[in-house]
């Protein structure tokens, strides 16, 4: 019997000043942004291995999220959108989920943060 340990790496909290927003204040401007990051893999290989190679390198998503975090998107599912896309280049992903918040985002109304959140599924072989 084959055994399979899948499980999730999360990464919670990255903090961020970006110029995402439908406004053009918001983009010259900028605002505080969180990102939270959960991938789906199974954890075997590297489990038993204890060897990086064999596993989803996080080092790798944290490398996307800053780099989408750099550019300049209208709309916060735009920003996920770009995330989730650039993680086909990572290997062993079978599904991510991410979530983008705008803290205390410029409404009407005192609100502590909106958000985003796309998830996505890649075909397991």
């Amino acid at each position: 019997m084959s055994l399979k340990i899948n499980g999730t790496i999360a990464i919670e909290g990255m903090m961020f000043h970006a110029y995402h927003g439908y406004y053009a204040e918001e983009r010259r401007k900028g605002g505080q942004f969180r990102v939270d990051v959960y991938v789906q893999t199974d954890l075997q290989r590297g489990a038993e291995t204890d060897l990086l190679k064999n596993t989803v390198n996080y080092e790798l998503i944290c490398a996307i999220v800053h780099r989408v975090m750099q550019e300049k998107h209208h709309l916060l599912e735009h920003v996920a959108f770009r995330m989730l896309e650039l993680m086909d280049e990572i290997n062993g992903i079978h599904s991510a989920k991410v979530r983008v918040s705008k803290i205390h985002p410029p409404l009407d109304i005192n609100a502590e943060r909106v958000y985003i959140e796309l998830e996505k599924q890649w075909s397991v072989s």
